[in-house]
């Protein structure tokens, strides 16, 4: 595709490009809804600045459809919103539609229409609003520079700059949300080939109620003062923990060693004034200096991290009972049920093995959803 700076660019009147339909009801006063139901089920335009423009259901034998691939602009409220409309749709108020004239409509598509909505749009919104409304009058009279070639608009440039554009935006989903899912796969200490494996875990055969004060020792942990936190980031430094168990900044951070929580495996940790709980895996600072903030230390110091968090899916369980009015004084007397071995000890291995798929399947699923929203958005733009 040809350089912008080395393209010729011409004016052009919006008139000279655009036809109008500014209403399509067939009866002086017909009337909308807006939901959608069986009767009321054609979307109709509206001044509504999201949702496509569209405001309103109307009945179908009420209007003249529009159906084909055309501009829609408000001209009234957000005066000057421009949009590519490409399905069966009315207008019900506030609104207008644009289509390019016969001499220029041939194999024209969706590409050379996102184009022009863009161009056009930049101007309209620029110029008018609520109080100057953007009627077809005043539009049309509009000049907007487009690429020329032959003295004629050039639609391949214009058709081939959109392509790119959305090639590169898909690019760049690609990118992200495999990043996305290689940090989760790292998080949870999981690797890139299990998301093609096939594993099943069966119910366990045997479950049992554990004290929570049977697992773990609970410890107050003590925090920061904020007179004494210091944001500058340190990347030989460590994160700091908020009342929700999540970076409170996302930079790491060096504080007094006094204010270092330091863990050799990792625990839970829930806060009694916001009733959350997750995981820490490293050593950490927490926010704030009361006593709401607790950790959970694992008795048996070599549960694997997979374990740990199939204790936590189940506490969370609870914890979204409590709330800040909830006494949590006595969690360590709560009990939860957990896959239990024949000599009635919480099976480790079971519970690694379990959340191990457990998250394999959420991570795949997500990477399957991902996948086909960019399929889908190829084949759009590969009309």
């Amino acid at each position: 595709m040809s350089k912008i700076d080395t393209v010729k660019w011409k004016e052009y009147e919006v008139g000279e490009l655009f036809d109008v339909i500014s209403k399509t009801s067939k009866i002086k006063e017909y009337t909308k809804k807006n939901e959608k139901d069986e009767t009321y089920c054609i979307p109709a335009l509206s001044s509504k600045v999201d949702n496509n423009s569209f405001g309103f259901y109307v009945k179908k034998e009420d209007h003249e459809l529009i159906n084909r691939v055309c501009l829609s602009v408000t001209l009234n409220g957000d005066a000057g919103k421009v949009y590519v409309q490409n399905s069966s749709f009315a207008i019900a108020q506030d609104a207008y539609v644009i289509y390019l004239k016969k001499e220029y409509e041939s194999n024209k598509n969706e590409m050379h229409y996102l184009y022009l909505a863009t161009v056009l749009e930049k101007i309209l919104m620029q110029k008018y609003g609520y109080t100057n409304k953007a009627t077809w009058n005043k539009v049309k009279t509009e000049k907007i520079k487009l690429p020329t070639k032959n003295n004629q608009p050039d639609w391949e440039y214009m058709a081939n700059y959109i392509t790119e554009i959305e090639n590169k935006y898909i690019n760049t989903l690609e990118h992200n949300n495999n990043e996305k899912i290689e940090q989760a796969l790292k998080v949870i200490g999981l690797s890139k080939e299990v998301l093609n494996e096939e594993l099943k875990v069966e119910p366990a055969k045997r479950y049992e109620k554990f004290r929570v004060g049977d697992l773990f020792d609970k410890k107050t942990i003590k925090g920061v003062p904020k007179s004494k936190e210091k944001l500058q980031e340190n990347k030989t430094g460590y994160h700091v923990f908020g009342q929700n168990i999540k970076y409170q900044y996302p930079q790491k951070v060096l504080l007094e060693e006094q204010y270092l929580q330091t863990i050799q495996t990792p625990i839970l940790a829930y806060s009694s004034s916001t009733a959350q709980i997750g995981y820490i895996k490293e050593n950490f600072y927490r926010t704030g200096d009361n006593g709401a903030f607790q950790g959970l230390f694992p008795k048996k110091t070599n549960v694997a991290i997979h374990s740990l968090l199939y204790i936590l899916v189940v506490l969370k369980k609870q914890f979204d009972w409590f709330g800040y009015a909830t006494e949590m004084g006595n969690i360590l007397n709560l009990e939860i049920t957990l896959p239990a071995t024949n000599e009635n000890t919480p099976d480790f291995e079971y519970m690694e093995k379990a959340i191990y798929i457990y998250f394999r399947q959420i991570i795949q699923n997500w990477k399957l959803s991902n996948e086909k929203e960019i399929e889908e958005l190829k084949q759009v733009i590969n009309k």
